[in-house]
Formats: structure tokens, C-alpha cells, sequence
């Protein structure tokens, strides 16, 4: 049997230190392998939150080269990931979103580190725009040079347009409420005065509450319905004709269409090729043209036009307004038209009048104070003859001229009263003036009157 000798105690603290070294080895091993499982998890945890985060993401190197994008970016633009890594961020939006982009908002950027709700429009593979809010953060390294920049963006799109729904409805309440206002105020206009050229300057002043215009022109079908004629101007002065044929013309356009037309034009080839007849008023600056037919009882009787010198003024809602202005002025324009016209008449009825009383006074004065006369000069020729052989007898012709002479007077007093209006003769000058008055209300003009003094 052999036999073994008792260690010391240098030794057995020697192999302590051996079992516990091996221990701490591997608990350190086995700490590195949880520490390493650790960062694989979140490492997934990072990528998954990254890939499926319903948000865009994207990173960029420090030459704006997109170096990773994230499934909802690439949902949200509907590209594949091989059509969008290489390729510049900048690449991606609208070309006013790019000069906002490299004049203002990256040079920003690159001061700051920091981009928070920045606005852009992004453009999708399909054309569509999309209005993100893009916020970033920049990534440099120990020497302060750029690694690379780490954004996000939010798609605001649907938002904006529910903003921009909520904003034009608002702006159509209030152009609603002043649209009623100033419908309330022509009709006013319009039953108020049958004077044209009054209801035509007051028309163009309340029209123009609602559609912006420069230049208002108000034109009348000519008989026959080949040509227009200006029957009121109000704004810039544009040369041009006061009578134009119809044929080829902006005007008749709008008569053709039976309804409200607009032109924008900024190349004058083009209009040349349209409308030739508005070169005079495009080479006066005019860009924007709109014109509204106005019917009455079914027939065209003549064309509203609007003309502005800004470009792009004009939108449908323009043209809704200018139908509905064109409607109610219509009546009015025609009445004022048929008011004229009678005014016109009656005057050339009272000249008429006028020319058949002096004809009348005329032969009346031929066949009594004419004949009259002419026996006065030949009882007066016939007493000189008599005079000295028949005293007698020429006294007789000159009583007999002397009675002629006087019935000639009444004659000529009883025509002069003939000329008098005969309710002057009756009533006096007040009563005839009232009268006059209530004459002209019962055609539908308001009229009052005020005597004083």
C-alpha cells in the first residue's frame, strides 16, 4: 500500500484559487452569452420596431443617399426596396418641395442637427402626392463629421384635406352670406331705376363685390343678332370697337354655349388662333377673360364680360356666380332697354305733335289771319282811291278794314289760347305738375314732389 503525506496549507490555498478562477471563467462565459442573446433581442426588437412602426422611416448617409427606408415608407410610395436605396431623398419630392428642401430646410438642418414638423409633398410611384410632416435627427461622428441622418414622417394628407374641406367651407359661408347681400342689393338696384345708363353703373360696382375684374363690359345683341354693341364700359379703358360682328368672338362663345365661359391665356399665338378680336385687350395686359350670356324669356339678348390682368383668376365658382348674376340682371337690362325705347317713342310722338300743331297753326293762320289780311290791304287800297272823289265811300272801306283788322286780333288771341295746355287753362301750374307726377309714377318710376316757398 503506498502511502501519501498530509498537504500544506500554501497548497490547499493554491487549489482554492484554481476551483474558484475556473468558477468566475464560467460564470463570465456564461454572463457573455446572455449578454450577446440580450443584444440580438433587441437588435430584433429595433428592427421589427423599425420595419412595422406605421410611421416612414428612412436614414441617409451624409451625401442625402438613402441608405435604409422602412416597409410602411415603402407601402406609403408604393416602391420596392431596390427602386429607392442609392438613390437621393430628395429624389422623392415635388419639385417646390425640392428647392424648399436644398434652399432652406436642409441648410437648416446641417446648423441645427435637428429638423421637428417640417412640411413637404412627397410624390408616390403612381404620381399621387402625398403632404408628409418630416422630422430628423443628424448623426456625426467623434471628429464632427456627418455619419448619416435618421427621419421619420407622418402622412398628413387626409388631415390637410379635411383641413382645406374645413377652410372652404367656411370661406363659402362667408361668400355665401356676402354673395345674398349682394343679390338682395341688385335686385334693389334693378327695381329702383328704369334710367339704363343708372342701373348699369350701379350694377358694375355691386358686381364686382363678387367677381374681381379689372375691365366690365356690357354688351347688347344687335338686331338681326350678327354683331354686339357696348352698351356700358366701366374699369380699365380697352381700345376697341363700339360695334363688332358676333362671328369668332369670345361673346359669341358664351351665347353659342348658353352659358358662362372662361380663357386664361398668357401666349398670344394661341389666342391669335381663338379669339383674334381679344389681342387688344391681351396686349393691354388682360389674362383672364369670362363672359356670361344674358337671357331674357328664353332669347340671348346680349353678353356680360369680366376681364382681369391676373392670370388664373377665375374658377368655376366664378363662373356659378356670374350665370347667377347674369340671370337676374337680365330682366332688368331688357326693361331699362324697353323703357328707353318707349322713352324714345314718346318723344318722337311729342315731336310729332309738336310738327302737326304747327302745321295746323299754320293753315289756320293762311285761311283766316292771312285772308283776313289780304282783305284789310285791299279795303285800305280801296279807300285811297275813293278818297278824294268819294269821301263817303272810302270812309266805308276803312270801318270795313277796321272791323277785319279786329276780328283778325281775336282770331290770332283765340289760337294762342289753343297752344296753352288745357289743364293749365283749368287747374293752374301746381295742379298740372301733380298730375304730371302721379302720370309718371303709374309707369313705375319713383318720383315725388316737394313744393316750397
Amino acid at each position: 500500500m503506498g502511502s501519501s503525506s498530509p498537504m500544506s496549507d500554501q497548497e490547499m490555498e493554491s487549489r482554492e484559487d484554481g476551483r474558484q478562477g475556473a468558477f468566475a471563467a464560467d460564470r463570465d462565459m456564461a454572463e457573455s452569452k446572455k449578454g450577446g442573446e440580450a443584444l440580438r433581442q433587441r437588435d430584433e426588437l429595433y428592427r421589427d420596431l423599425y420595419e412595422h412602426t406605421p410611421v416612414m422611416m428612412h436614414s441617409i448617409d451624409s451625401e442625402g443617399i438613402l441608405i435604409s427606408v422602412n416597409g410602411y415608407w415603402l407601402e406609403a410610395l408604393g416602391y420596392e426596396v431596390s427602386e429607392v436605396i442609392g438613390r437621393r431623398s430628395t429624389e422623392f419630392l415635388t419639385e417646390a418641395s425640392r428647392h424648399f428642401a436644398l434652399e432652406v430646410a436642409l441648410p437648416e438642418f446641417l446648423k441645427t442637427g435637428v429638423a421637428t414638423n417640417v412640411g413637404y409633398q412627397m410624390v408616390k410611384k403612381t404620381g399621387e402626392v402625398l403632404d408628409v410632416l418630416l422630422s430628423a435627427v443628424l448623426q456625426r461622428d467623434q471628429s464632427g463629421e456627418i455619419e448619416y441622418t435618421r427621419a421619420f414622417a407622418v402622412d398628413v394628407t387626409e388631415r390637410k384635406r379635411a383641413e382645406e374641406a374645413l377652410r372652404e367651407s367656411a370661406e363659402k359661408a362667408q361668400l355665401l352670406a356676402r354673395e345674398n347681400s349682394v343679390m338682395a342689393e341688385i335686385g334693389r338696384v334693378i327695381s329702383f331705376s328704369l334710367d339704363t345708363h343708372d342701373v348699369y353703373e350701379q350694377l358694375g360696382h355691386e358686381i364686382k363685390k363678387l367677381i374681381p375684374f379689372d375691365h366690365m363690359m356690357i354688351s347688347m345683341v344687335d338686331q338681326g343678332g350678327e354683331s354686339v354693341s357696348h352698351a356700358f364700359v366701366l374699369g380699365a379703358e380697352v381700345p376697341g370697337r363700339q360695334h363688332i360682328p358676333l362671328a369668332g368672338t369670345f361673346a359669341e362663345e358664351a351665347i353659342r354655349r348658353r352659358s358662362a365661359v372662361i380663357l386664361e391665356e398668357d401666349k398670344e399665338p394661341d389666342l391669335r388662333k381663338r379669339f383674334p378680336g381679344l389681342l387688344t385687350n391681351f396686349r393691354d395686359g388682360m389674362r383672364s377673360f369670362l363672359a356670361a350670356p344674358l337671357i331674357y324669356r328664353g332669347e340671348v339678348i346680349g353678353v356680360l364680360q369680366v376681364r382681369s390682368k391676373e392670370r388664373g383668376v377665375y374658377s368655376q365658382l366664378h363662373l356659378d356666380l356670374a350665370e347667377r348674376v347674369a340671370n337676374q340682371i337680365a330682366g332688368a337690362i331688357a326693361n331699362s332697354q324697353l323703357f328707353a325705347q318707349r322713352q324714345r317713342a314718346e318723344e318722337t310722338l311729342r315731336d310729332l305733335a309738336v310738327l302737326e300743331e304747327r302745321n295746323r297753326i299754320a293753315r289756320e293762320i293762311h285761311d283766316t289771319l292771312a285772308q283776313s289780311l289780304v282783305g284789310i290791304v285791299m279795303q285800305v287800297e280801296a279807300a285811297g282811291e275813293l278818297m278824294g272823289e268819294a269821301p263817303e265811300a272810302a270812309q266805308a272801306k276803312i270801318e270795313s278794314a277796321r272791323n277785319l283788322a279786329r276780328q283778325s286780333l281775336d282770331e290770332a288771341r283765340r289760337s294762342v289760347g289753343e297752344l296753352q295746355p288745357s289743364v293749365l287753362a283749368s287747374s293752374g301750374l301746381t295742379e298740372a305738375i301733380q298730375q304730371e307726377v302721379t302720370k309718371t309714377g303709374e309707369r313705375g318710376i319713383q318720383i315725388s314732389l316737394k313744393i316750397s316757398g
